[in-house]
């Protein structure tokens, strides 16, 4: 539709310009999300009662790559500033979530 128009270029331009991606993946890229939407997303995940000060921190930290990126590949989560949380990325912090449940 935004590119029937012919305003905007074709889509050929836009993929060229911008790479293969879906427009809401685009536009959040740009704008990101606002902080406190976010939150509101992530806070019944954050306020869990069993999660500890790493796994908040690396959550917290993920919101705002979120608010100023728009989206996050999986890969980012084993890359600074996660692995300085844990040397493991995302598997250092959660893993040990799991493992403690388990030893109970």
């Amino acid at each position: 539709m935004l590119f029937d128009q012919g305003e905007l270029g074709t889509h050929e331009q836009f993929i060229k310009a911008y790479g293969d991606q879906p427009l809401g993946k685009f536009i959040r890229s740009i704008v990101g999300l606002e902080l406190q939407a976010a939150n509101e997303a992530f806070s019944k995940f954050i306020n869990n009662p069993s999660l500890n000060a790493a796994q908040i921190r690396f959550v917290n930290t993920i919101i705002q790559y979120l608010c100023t990126n728009g989206m996050i590949e999986a890969e980012k989560l084993f890359e600074p500033p996660y692995s300085e949380i844990s040397a493991n990325g995302v598997l250092g912090v959660f893993v040990i979530m799991k493992l403690q449940r388990w030893s109970q």
